[in-house]
């Protein structure tokens, strides 16, 4: 400590007592430098500042501030004479740093430093990355999505119609987004994943997901249905208005089960592709959108086919009298519709028609009759259908 010193003189004349002081001096004694201590370290964001450092207790002048890397060498100066070290100084932080303060005493006696204090500079966020992309059917639910390779805490899942804007947030902190927490799609979904790494720190978003949802198959409309002529080919049938893929066609001869595959994956079913027809017959087309998607089916197109012309029989042969008149002749059992009747001199050929579309052909149309003749009658089941001739009754 500083000490003070003096000098007296004394006359011994005077009987020894102290006369007035010569002179007086002061020892100053300049204290040992203290470090003192730098309060306190902190934990921040990634490329942001700390905030700032501040020394106090210390003993002697701070003659600058100093940071490591590693806080153990590798000290770098900081050109700061003041007990309080700015964010500003330090600037954004990418890595950890250690600060200290140096502090010298008067006329460079003694030098000391500070405590070091450490600034944890938290990793760099990395939303990392989702695997990957997906199309499934439509009303379906896609496979759940993981996130690989990110860098600090999942914050919440989001969604988007257009994978631009409209993130709706999903309450799901995990890596795994499943199945039910996307639910059945019926249009395409993007999905991304919030992250951040502290507390305070910036929100980061990783690559967004498409979910690619097919449209809903729509089978269509086949057009239209039919009425033929016995053992005669349909007109082709034509697909329209299908939503996805033809997979087949397919044929009932109810219209209700027992449906039978046609090998045909186009829209048009041919004349070909089904043949002559004898019976009436359904058709179908079965329409997939997505290869492991449902099918539909389209309405089901009847192919009504007319039985088959009979011309019948009538009864009966007759044998008259010279100039008279025969009884009626009357047709029976006959499938489709009479056409006419015909005569005929011989019964071969040179048939002669009679505009006479009944059943019954009477005494009065045949009129007196001086000789022989064949009758016969013309059948045919459907206006476009051909014509078939019952057996030739002779009079």
């Amino acid at each position: 400590q500083d000490t003070w010193f003096r000098r007296q003189a004394h006359s011994e004349c005077e009987g020894g007592v102290f006369s007035t002081s010569v002179g007086t001096w002061k020892i100053t004694v300049i204290p040992t430098a203290e470090g003192g201590t730098v309060s306190s370290a902190q934990t921040i964001c990634y490329n942001t500042q700390p905030s700032a450092l501040t020394l106090s207790g210390h003993v002697g002048t701070v003659v600058q501030w100093e940071w490591s890397p590693n806080g153990t060498d590798n000290w770098n100066a900081i050109a700061n004479t003041t007990t309080t070290l700015t964010g500003a100084v330090m600037g954004n932080l990418t890595a950890d740093c250690w600060y200290r303060a140096k502090v010298e005493s008067s006329n460079n006696c003694s030098e000391d430093y500070s405590n070091a204090v450490k600034i944890t500079v938290l990793a760099q966020a990395n939303a990392g990355t989702i695997s990957s992309a997906q199309t499934i059917c439509y009303n379906t639910q896609p496979n759940n999505l993981t996130l690989n390779g990110h860098v600090g805490t999942v914050v919440r899942w989001e969604w988007s119609a257009n994978g631009i804007d409209n993130w709706n947030a999903i309450a799901n902190t995990t890596t795994t987004l499943t199945s039910a927490n996307m639910g059945n799609l019926t249009a395409d979904r993007w999905y991304r994943v919030v992250v951040k790494n502290g507390a305070t720190c910036s929100e980061v978003s990783s690559n967004a997901i498409k979910i690619t949802v097919l449209a809903q198959a729509n089978a269509g409309t086949i057009s239209s249905a039919q009425t033929i002529c016995y053992n005669t080919q349909p007109n082709n049938l034509t697909l329209n208005g299908h939503v996805g893929t033809v997979v087949r066609w397919e044929w009932s001869a109810n219209g209700i089960d027992n449906w039978n595959a046609i090998a045909n994956t186009t829209t048009t079913l041919t004349s070909a592709n089904m043949g002559n027809l004898t019976a009436d017959r359904w058709y179908r087309v079965v329409v997939k959108n997505g290869a492991t998607c449902s099918e539909v089916s389209s309405n089901a197109v009847k192919i009504t086919v007319l039985a088959q012309a009979n011309a019948g029989t009538i009864s009966s042969a007759q044998t008259i009298c010279y100039n008279t008149q025969p009884n009626n002749l009357t047709l029976n059992g006959h499938v489709g519709t009479v056409v006419r009747w015909e005569w005929s001199p011989n019964g071969t050929d040179n048939w002669t028609n009679i505009a006479n579309t009944t059943t019954t052909l009477t005494s009065a149309e045949m009129g007196n009759l001086t000789a022989d003749r064949w009758y016969r009658v013309v059948v045919k089941n459907g206006a476009s259908c051909s014509e078939v001739t019952g057996g030739a009754v002779k009079i």
